[in-house]
């Protein structure tokens, strides 16, 4: 059965943390389509994601949006340390997005795409991939 949680309304990131906490628990998950679009989501909560994804040793199909959310660089390398222990992963979709860019602080730069782009060429069972950054 798939778990699929839609775009919310100014969650933060201790909503992030109740959230990834559950989502550790579902171990035989196969399917996770987490959409956060336009939140106040910062890198504590990308990296709440990756703990709470990290151990999903079934799933084959990770999709993340987080687009429009407070991330930096530092929060798309803790997120990618936890797709990077996805072994079974066929399919990832993620979408970084429209970051809400006051003085260039929430853009990604070469240096969060590079430690995203590191950290998955591992995942030898992906074979479908889409990445949106800025």
């Amino acid at each position: 059965m798939p778990l699929i949680l839609i775009r919310g309304n100014y969650l933060v990131d201790s909503d992030i943390i109740l959230i990834s906490s559950g989502v550790k628990e579902l171990e035989n998950l196969a399917f996770f389509k987490i959409c956060l679009y336009q939140n106040k989501i910062t890198d504590e909560g990308a990296y709440s994601i990756s703990q709470g994804i990290k151990d999903l040793k079934n799933l084959s199909t990770l999709i993340i949006d987080l687009g429009k959310n407070n991330i930096s660089d530092s929060g798309v390398s803790s997120l990618s340390q936890g797709i990077a222990e996805l072994k079974n992963l066929r399919k990832f979709k993620i979408n970084l997005q429209f970051g809400n860019n006051i003085d260039g602080k929430y853009k990604i730069s070469d240096s969060g795409a590079y430690s995203l782009g590191l950290r998955i060429k591992n995942l030898i069972n992906l074979t479908d991939l889409t990445i949106n950054l800025n």
